[in-house]
């Protein structure tokens, strides 16, 4: 069933109650009126009047009986004290009842009612007919208390209704309008229009579903929107760091074509340039697909439980050798179990240390110092690299791994910002931590943590 098939039937059953119970009261008070009582003796005497009267004395009898007021009871006795007529449960048609037991009664319940006698005068045989009345305090003190009690569950019932109707018809117009909005909303946005933002109609302290939907949708539109932004940025990115070195090959090409550069030297000098430049961009295509690979979710198949140790005292070797061709002092702390393992992807890993080192051998000079720190405790382990660089300057941290991102100090270098981003989504894949703390002129230091499962 749909949400408004749902509704209307929620909102049939709470007025229905309300109503049900008010014809019920109805009905009950109906049922237990003492006209309920007079209509029924009428019927009983109907039913015994061919046995014991004439017509005269039904007529007769007829007439008495509708100039009796609605609330009086009659019995009406036959000259045998038989029962004839009645109105009163206690007194049972065809019974005979003793005068001695008759008095009895009327003496027991004279607090109650009061009672009359009289003789009709009858053809055909001899009656006494009884009357009785409630006690007129008593019968206006039960009909006020019942009156008001029927009066007031009627009134507090409709009461209900009311407000029934009145929070339907407002919940209603809210859930279909957020509904609506919500729909609109989704059209939008699968039209392609990442800008439409889902207006919240309700108030913004409440909650409920609708709100909740609202709200992922909201965020859905504007993860959709940052990926949009970033895949914009990417091009944009590659448009400029590759124009680069194609304006350039295409440029000496042109000039060795046109005979501009004719001179053996030259020419030499300009193919020389054009290789390199083309190596530059064979190593940014390469660079690229790379980064592009990371995104691929088949990545983890490649995921297996690895000893630590071994991936870190391998890169530190490289990373000493590497340090003495760049005369950089490389100085290393590797405290890590031999127990540890993590589960890794290693290449990758590699890929990330490799990416660090690089970056801290390009922003130091010769004879500054480059420390690598490996230790762990009883839930992490950490891996540390440090420099004695230029730094990076504060303003500048929150935006080191963003994809082109590059900081003032590496714009006289070459490179498309890729390094570190790399990095952490290397680190995002594993589910590590990298933190960064640096300062101008004094350097910077890197550190993962890598968390240890039991």
């Amino acid at each position: 069933m749909t949400i408004k098939k749902n509704f209307l039937l929620l909102s049939t059953t709470i007025i229905a109650i309300p109503l049900l119970s008010i014809l019920f009261i109805l009905v009950h008070n109906y049922l237990r009126s003492p006209n309920r009582l007079l209509i029924n003796g009428t019927k009983e005497f109907n039913e015994i009047q061919d046995s014991y009267f004439s017509k005269s004395d039904v007529e007769t009898l007829k007439r008495i009986l509708s100039n009796l007021p609605p609330n009086v009871e009659t019995v009406l006795f036959s000259e045998e004290n038989e029962i004839l007529l009645s109105s009163i449960p206690d007194f049972k048609l065809g019974e005979k009842i003793e005068s001695q037991k008759l008095m009895q009664i009327i003496n027991d319940s004279s607090d109650k009612y009061f009672y009359q006698f009289t003789t009709p005068s009858l053809e055909k045989t001899k009656t006494l007919l009884m009357t009785r009345i409630t006690n007129i305090h008593r019968e206006k003190r039960g009909n006020f208390f019942r009156n008001n009690l029927i009066k007031s569950l009627i009134f507090f019932l409709f009461f209900v209704v009311l407000i029934c109707v009145f929070i339907i018809i407002h919940l209603s117009k809210t859930i279909f309008k957020s509904i609506k909005v919500i729909e609109n909303g989704t059209q939008e946005i699968a039209n392609g229009d990442l800008n439409y933002k889902i207006d919240n109609i309700l108030k913004e302290n409440s909650s409920n579903e609708i709100i909740s939907i609202s709200k992922s949708i909201e965020k859905m539109r504007l993860a959709l929107l940052e990926v949009q932004k970033r895949k914009n940025k990417f091009i944009m990115g590659i448009s400029h760091d590759l124009r680069t070195p194609v304006a350039i090959i295409k440029g000496y090409t042109e000039a060795l074509t046109d005979g501009i550069i004719s001179e053996p030297a030259d020419t030499t000098q300009a193919l020389d340039l054009i290789k390199s430049k083309t190596n530059q961009l064979e190593t940014m295509i390469d660079t690229l697909i790379n980064f592009t690979k990371l995104d691929n979710a088949n990545i983890i198949d490649n995921i297996s439980e690895i000893q630590l140790a071994g991936i870190i005292n391998a890169f530190v070797k490289d990373a000493e050798i590497t340090g003495t061709v760049f005369k950089r002092k490389v100085i290393t702390d590797i405290k890590i179990d031999d127990s540890i393992k993590i589960k890794m992807n290693s290449q990758l890993v590699s890929r990330a240390f490799e990416n660090l080192y690089s970056n801290a051998l390009r922003y130091t000079k010769e004879d500054d110092t480059i420390e690598i720190k490996a230790f762990n405790d009883k839930q992490n382990a950490y891996f540390v690299i440090s420099d004695t660089g230029c730094g990076i300057n504060k303003d500048e941290l929150s935006s080191i791994f963003d994809l082109f991102y590059r900081s003032s100090a590496s714009r006289r270098e070459e490179g498309m910002g890729i390094g570190l981003s790399v990095v952490k989504n290397i680190i995002d894949i594993h589910g590590w931590k990298i933190n960064v703390e640096s300062e101008k002129d004094k350097g910077t230091s890197f550190t993962i943590t890598i968390p240890i499962l039991p």
